[in-house]
């Protein structure tokens, strides 16, 4: 029995070096020959090219000397735009030497198509660390992200002194050599969709302002801004606004999100379009004079989490151009004795309506809250550094003309209506009111004006 064991083992053992001599021996399966920078993927039959996912490294040098012209080659040359990829395609330029400035914009305006629309599809576009020189604007078309590293890693610099009065970073707009809109539809010009910004520094460099960081007048829904810094541009960091074509602007773009602001000029900026899904998480570092930190000239926007500092007279400016009804300020913050106003309602043209304020805090600032419009101007130093609500409702007219607003605010040293258990004693604001809620013999109560400026006393009404 023994033996018989060390027999079938030996056999065993045969089998197994047959098996393997013969599988080592087999001709190798057929392979596809690949195409620079794409992956190889397992098809029916055997590996095939993959679009979906270009690595740009292998076409520096040979297709261009510049990060902006590998990535211009990819998307007409290795990408078909006529026919692209059902589902897109990312381009990973992470890889790529930045040893050359760019001399055009990386991403070529859509083929004409013959006049008709043509097929749209994804791009994203994956940057290296490091500083991109530029000196054109990046103009994107509909469904095209640009991502950075971090907004402290990548950057794109301004190095031409022709950049002057325009914007670094175009979200959707016009083919320059045929001033035709980016995106069409059937009807002829339409908004673009799905452009987006993340993760990267816009750097106007030393000399080259104004600048524009990010101009959005085109690209509407499902277009968005998040973690962009915008420095040295002297112009606007931020515009939102109408491209004066019917039907085409910034309305239903957004939100802009963790976006940081330092330099002179205006931090943000939304003048004539609406319906914005807000401005989410600014700071802005004002290091020169400027009238305003950030301009609201439309209607039905948000911002909040709003930090403002440095030599500026207004933080916020609301209603100065264009009107502005419906919009929300939420948890703004300013500080520095050279910001006088945080924010400042504007009484031009009654373009202010149905504005609401939640959270409005100065330290140093002369006035958290200088209104035009109602008026009263909340002083910081008369108890108002910190208001917790500030709202101006709808108008009334008077022989034609807005004469009044529906007013509320939390500041108590502005007259609003009281409501407590107690009877009310003490000084008060001229024009308060006070119900009480207990059975005493008078429950609403007015605050009288007295001798002294700005205090009163309490007398019962019924």
């Amino acid at each position: 029995m023994r033996a018989g064991r060390k027999s079938v083992s030996a056999c065993s053992l045969l089998g197994v070096a047959v098996v393997l001599l013969g599988w080592f021996s087999a001709p190798p399966t057929a392979m596809h020959a690949g195409q620079a920078g794409q992956n190889a993927v397992w098809g029916s039959t055997g590996t095939v090219n993959s679009r979906a996912f270009i690595d740009a490294t292998p076409f520096y040098g040979t297709n261009g000397n510049d990060i902006c012209a590998v990535i211009s080659y990819i998307l007409t040359s290795v990408v078909n735009p006529n026919t692209p990829p059902p589902n897109g395609v990312v381009i990973d330029a992470r890889g790529v030497p930045l040893t050359s400035a760019c001399s055009q914009n990386p991403i070529p305006p859509p083929p004409s198509c013959n006049g008709n629309p043509c097929p749209i599809f994804s791009i994203v576009v994956l940057l290296p660390p490091g500083t991109i020189t530029v000196s054109q604007t990046w103009t994107l078309p509909s469904n095209t992200r640009i991502v950075g590293e971090g907004s402290n890693l990548t950057a794109l610099q301004v190095g031409s002194s022709g950049f002057q009065n325009a914007a670094m970073i175009q979200m959707g707009g016009t083919d320059p050599n045929n001033n035709q809109p980016y995106c069409l539809n059937a009807q002829g010009a339409s908004s673009c969709v799905g452009v987006g910004i993340e993760h990267l520094r816009l750097d106007g460099g030393s000399g080259n302002g104004p600048l524009i960081g990010v101009d959005n007048a085109y690209s509407e829904e499902l277009s968005y801004v998040n973690d962009v810094a915008l420095t040295n541009l002297g112009g606007i960091g931020l515009r939102l606004r109408s491209s004066g074509l019917s039907g085409v602007s910034a309305v239903n773009s957004g939100p802009y999100s963790d976006i940081y602001y330092s330099g002179s000029g205006t931090c943000a900026k939304i003048n004539g379009t609406y319906d914005t899904r807000g401005i989410h998480g600014l700071t802005c570092n004002m290091t020169g004079s400027s009238s305003a930190a950030v301009y609201v000239d439309g209607s039905n926007n948000s911002i909040e989490d709003v930090y403002i500092q440095g030599s500026v007279t207004d933080g916020i400016l609301v209603g100065s151009v264009n009107s502005a009804q419906g919009n929300l300020l939420a948890n703004v913050n300013g500080g520095g004795t050279s910001l006088t106003n945080l924010i400042h309602i504007s009484s031009q043209a009654g373009n202010v309506s149905d504005l609401t304020i939640l959270g409005a805090t100065c330290a140093g600032c002369t006035n958290t809250i200088y209104d035009e419009l109602t008026p009263p101007t909340l002083l910081t130093s008369a108890s108002n550094a910190n208001v917790g609500m500030y709202v101006i409702g709808e108008p009334v007219y008077s022989n034609g003309s807005a004469s009044y607003y529906s007013f509320f605010t939390s500041s108590p040293s502005v007259p609003t209506w009281l409501v407590g258990s107690a009877t009310p004693s003490g000084s008060c604001a001229t024009g308060q009111l006070y119900s009480t809620t207990s059975s005493a013999t008078y429950t609403l109560w007015a605050c009288a004006a007295s001798t002294t400026q700005g205090s009163g006393t309490w007398v019962h009404i019924m």
